[in-house]
């Protein structure tokens, strides 16, 4: 069962500055309309790969591109800047600090998610919300 949108905006994950996304299956891309087109880039990329890995619907990908690195820290504090990957309820939570993330970084740090074997990202993450 999906995460609800109310439970991911209380969470430690949302960031006021999101006032844009992107909804598409089991991806879902949370940005500031200021880095639409950072947003845009990682949605084209990520859709282009997660095609061919028939993930789970169930089981949602959710990316949060952070505008600032401190937006990115309060969310992720042990997380290595300027990326992190946690669970969230049965879904997966990947965020990206966009102030000192390069396109060729993101796409590196996203293709590692890519290929984990597709039972771990089909499975429902063992760490609680």
């Amino acid at each position: 069962m999906e995460v609800s949108s109310t439970l991911l905006t209380q969470s430690r994950y949302y960031c006021a500055a999101f006032n844009s996304a992107i909804f598409d299956g089991p991806l879902r891309i949370y940005f500031n309309q200021s880095r639409e087109s950072e947003g845009l880039k990682v949605y084209f990329f990520m859709k282009a790969q997660i095609e061919s890995l028939n993930l789970d619907p169930e089981h949602l990908l959710l990316i949060m591109l952070y505008p600032s690195g401190a937006e990115f820290l309060h969310s992720f504090p042990r997380g290595q800047v300027p990326f992190a990957v946690e669970a969230f309820g049965q879904d997966w939570v990947v965020g990206m600090d966009l102030t000192c993330a390069e396109e060729k970084s993101w796409e590196l740090h996203l293709k590692k998610i890519l290929q984990l074997p597709r039972p771990l990202l089909n499975e429902t993450p063992s760490l609680e919300v």
